[in-house]
């Protein structure tokens, strides 16, 4: 458990994955239908106190619902298999950082914008091992055919972590 750290409530969860992403035109249905999913409806708390918060967030319902909600987001796909409205290019968005040749660098600079907290050595290496998938730290590029496939598994990897879930 980190000190101050609060978890995310499912609105943030959902609105901060397409700002992480810079989504322009985020696919409306499919979030209000998650949020109400994790039983938080959009624009409709239970009372003007707004939703119960924090562990209440957490449950075996809704942490599997925010799983498979990002890997929705990475995949482009709902989990019915239909497209979301918009589509990720995950090799464009690594590109847009100087690091994005770099593997050990890019998963610190990618760690930056999506966890709150910094990473452990073992989950920088979890992730590592997970973005490298086999391959040699120096045969990392993205521009080799099997980017696109180990940005995907490296990305839902990262968003999956307690720390993703944490604010």
């Amino acid at each position: 458990e980190v000190r101050g750290a609060k978890i995310k409530n499912p609105i943030e969860l959902l609105i901060g994955s397409m700002r992480q992403f810079n989504v322009e035109s985020p696919d409306y249905v499919y979030m209000r239908q998650v949020a109400t999913q994790i039983k938080q409806e959009l624009f409709a708390p239970p009372n003007v106190s707004g939703w119960d918060g924090d562990k209440v967030w957490i449950n075996t319902t809704t942490l599997p619902a925010r799983n498979v909600f990002t890997d929705a987001v990475v995949n482009g796909k709902k989990p019915n298999g239909s497209n979301l409205t918009f589509q990720i290019d995950l090799v464009e968005y690594a590109r847009t950082f100087p690091s994005s040749e770099d593997a050990v660098q890019l998963i610190d600079d990618i760690s930056k914008i999506f966890l709150q907290f910094p990473l452990s050595e073992n989950r920088r290496e979890y992730l590592l091992n997970t973005l490298l998938d086999g391959a040699e730290v120096y045969d990392w590029s993205t521009s080799d055919p099997l980017a696109e496939d180990r940005l995907k598994l490296f990305f839902k990897a990262l968003m999956r972590l307690s720390e993703y879930q944490l604010s």
